[in-house]
């Protein structure tokens, strides 16, 4: 049976507030291995509401979504209440997203020990992979 999470559960999981949690939701996830998450790009987004003329969503508050989906990662696998700090972020997109999209956030365990993490999270649509973002972050206890 899948484990999920739903807002409420990321409220409490990342330092965030709304609108700055970037996940709906985590359709499943393995304790240290994998989880998948879900982001629907919908035109009350906040970043449209500054009357832009592009409907396409920038690529780094994709790039922190999957911030977000590897720091959830750590926090359902080491279940402890260190702050996880992002420290640096390989990404490479292949194409952009815009409004109606759903995007599919795979992040995968590279490493994890009591200080520090790193994940691989792989963004997709429609069962095409369209982006890849490797995360390195720390805890601070």
């Amino acid at each position: 049976m899948p484990k999920t999470l739903g807002s409420e559960d990321l409220a409490r999981i990342l330092p965030h507030a709304y609108p700055f949690v970037l996940i709906d939701r985590v359709t499943d996830y393995e304790e240290g291995k994998s989880l998948t998450a879900i982001k629907n790009i919908t035109a009350n987004e906040w970043a449209f509401e500054d009357g832009q003329a592009s409907d396409m969503y920038p690529e780094t508050l994709l790039i922190e979504a999957a911030a977000q989906a590897a720091l959830v990662l750590y926090k359902v696998t080491a279940k402890d209440n260190g702050l996880a700090v992002v420290g640096k972020i390989k990404s490479e997109f292949e194409r952009s997203l815009t409004i109606g999209d759903q995007v599919l956030f795979k992040s995968r365990v590279v490493k994890i020990i009591s200080s520090m993490g790193i994940s691989k999270v792989e963004l997709s649509q429609n069962d095409q992979s369209f982006a890849n973002v490797q995360v390195y972050f720390s805890i601070l206890k």
